[in-house]
């Protein structure tokens, strides 16, 4: 009887250790740290929602005297008549796949709630812009949000995300509570 349950113990531990093993050649695993980047393929932040990915990116940045040339991704000043740049009041929303590719949502829909830095809320309708991305317009005091909930239904899955802090502060977070694997 005993060398019955040793042999169970240990084909218990086997299965474990390959178990372990498998998940390493497979992929990662981002477990409860957090510690772990992903790829912002369109200069954004990326954030982990299941076995997706939600990327938040700022439209951009354009001149108020609308100078051929005075566009820009990051904030500054035109090249063309030196004036501070300003938002051009878009935000897009990409959803990504499990390897960080970006799928097509031309039949997508979505929101984005925004918890302003003042505590009020907002939301707005995400749009698709072709296949690419989901978009919508806000005003510059939207872009320093506090917090952003980001929800796209895809037609497959409803897929959330939490941003926070605004568009041009971050690089990449990953939401610590959030554990999957690709």
């Amino acid at each position: 009887m005993r060398s019955v349950n040793l042999k169970s113990i240990g084909i218990i531990v086997i299965l474990f250790l390959a178990g372990n093993n498998m998940s390493f050649a497979q992929g990662h695993s981002h477990g409860k740290s957090g510690d772990h980047e992903h790829k912002a393929p369109h200069g954004g932040i990326v954030k982990s929602a299941g076995k997706y990915h939600i990327e938040m990116v700022n439209g951009g940045y354009i001149c108020p005297m609308k100078c051929k040339g005075g566009e820009s991704a990051k904030a500054g000043k035109c090249p063309v008549c030196g004036m501070n740049l300003t938002g051009d009041g878009k935000v897009k929303v990409y959803l990504l796949d499990a390897k960080e590719r970006t799928m097509n949502v031309s039949k997508a829909s979505g929101k984005v709630m925004l918890q302003l830095k003042d505590g009020k809320m907002s939301t707005l309708k995400l749009k698709p812009s072709g296949d690419e991305y989901l978009w919508a317009q806000i005003s510059e005091g939207q872009m320093k949000f506090q917090n952003a909930i980001v929800t796209i239904d895809n037609g497959e899955a409803n897929v959330t995300a939490k941003f926070s802090g605004s568009v041009e502060q971050h690089k990449h977070e990953h939401d610590p509570d959030d554990e999957h694997h690709h």
